[in-house]
């Protein structure tokens, strides 16, 4: 490494810095992001611009002695197979880490990896299935977040490289891209898609599902942080009635977090700040709603998670795992139950005790239940995990 640096130009130092100042801020304490090839893209990145870096991100890993990993992998059998009633798959070959996933209806699930690739599953006959050939978006970046349209025919996906891609799900491939900053976190309300950003603002996107290559896409900032936005959730406002927080509102609400150690909450109709929930010491990486709306939760970079009542804005809870980045939350459709991803495993803890009651052993990107909140699929490595109600062991 050493004699890396020696050779390169005062020039290269200048715009490593600068690169540096700028991912330091994502990368802090979020290290399934640049592991395994941050090195070899920053050495990129001192001999050419910051758009080189970011485009570049994830072409350098197979060119690595990383690759030897890649190809036991790849020679491993991987099938679908059935655990404790749950069932489990692991991707087949070198395609990287599942970094998110976003349920689809009553048995479908859509992902996204760090290898720049999009993929549609589906539960049947007890088993998780691949429905079609994965879409790659044309710089192969990684992707850190992906939702789908009402219709279930198109998906939205954002990248490392600071792009939106919009997907044709069924014609497996990529119709639009968007140029825009990094985003590492997003959720969908009708066909709005809100944001997390590099900066203090919540961003809700408008025609980003739009086909029409001549649309222009409106952006709409929400003023509620004073530091970079790091995760969001959408509160779906629903027709019975049934969720009680929505109903002084015209539509949806917004739960975000932010380096800030805030939590806020916005309504996306008026685009007007409701509240924020002060979550010191830590940066927030990771925020959820329960079903009916009226608890938030959460996680920072320290493993702390924090209990939010919505509607009064008071902190009604903490539970503690030390020396872990929480990167994902979901509330359990039973109300009482919440799960917690993080860089060595997967909690159960049970809200009425604030008490793990269950532990799985792996790295944790993404937690989402579907809508019905009968099936709960589980991002870990190259593993997407997929169980039915009632049954959490993995």
């Amino acid at each position: 490494m050493q004699e890396i640096f020696a050779n390169l130009p005062v020039r290269s130092y200048g715009r490593m810095s600068q690169v540096c100042q700028e991912w330091n801020r994502v990368l802090k304490g979020s290290d399934r992001i640049w592991r395994h090839r941050f090195m070899e893209d920053f050495v990129q990145g001192a001999r050419g611009a910051r758009e080189n870096l970011l485009r570049n991100c994830s072409s350098a890993f197979m060119n690595s002695d990383l690759k030897v990993h890649a190809r036991e992998a790849y020679m491993q059998q991987v099938a679908a197979r059935t655990v404790t009633d749950s069932l489990v798959f692991e991707l087949e070959g070198p395609s990287g880490g599942m970094w998110d996933v976003c349920p689809v209806g009553k048995d479908m699930a859509v992902t996204c990896t760090e290898k720049g690739s999009v993929q549609s599953w589906k539960v049947q006959c007890d088993q998780l299935r691949l429905m079609n050939e994965r879409v790659i978006v044309p710089s192969r970046a990684a992707l850190t977040d992906i939702v789908v349209d009402e219709s279930l025919s198109f998906a939205v996906t954002c990248g490392l490289d600071s792009n939106f891609y919009l997907i044709d799900l069924l014609g497996r491939k990529v119709v639009k891209t968007y140029d825009s900053d990094l985003t590492l976190k997003m959720a969908r309300s009708g066909n709005l898609v809100v944001t997390s950003s590099p900066g203090p603002t919540v961003r809700i996107y408008k025609g980003l599902f739009d086909q029409d290559p001549n649309a222009e896409l409106e952006i709409i900032p929400l003023a509620g942080h004073t530091d970079w936005v790091r995760s969001v959730c959408v509160i779906e406002k629903r027709g019975s009635g049934t969720n009680q927080l929505n109903r002084g509102y015209g539509g949806d609400l917004a739960l975000s977090g932010a380096d800030d150690y805030y939590v806020a909450l916005f309504d996306l109709e008026r685009a007007q700040l409701l509240g924020r929930m002060s979550a010191q010491p830590s940066q927030v990486h990771s925020v959820a709603a329960s079903f009916d709306g009226g608890m938030g939760a959460s996680g920072n970079s320290t493993g702390t998670v924090s209990l939010w009542d919505l509607q009064s804005h008071n902190h009604v809870g903490t539970m503690e795992k030390s020396s872990e980045n929480i990167h994902a939350l979901s509330f359990c459709p039973d109300g009482v139950t919440l799960l917690a991803g993080s860089d060595r495993g997967l909690s159960t803890w049970d809200l009425r005790n604030l008490k793990e009651v269950k532990r799985f052993e792996s790295e944790i990107t993404s937690v989402r239940f579907s809508e019905a909140g009968e099936l709960l699929f589980v991002c870990s490595g190259r593993r997407l995990l997929c169980s039915q109600l009632g049954n959490l062991d993995f």
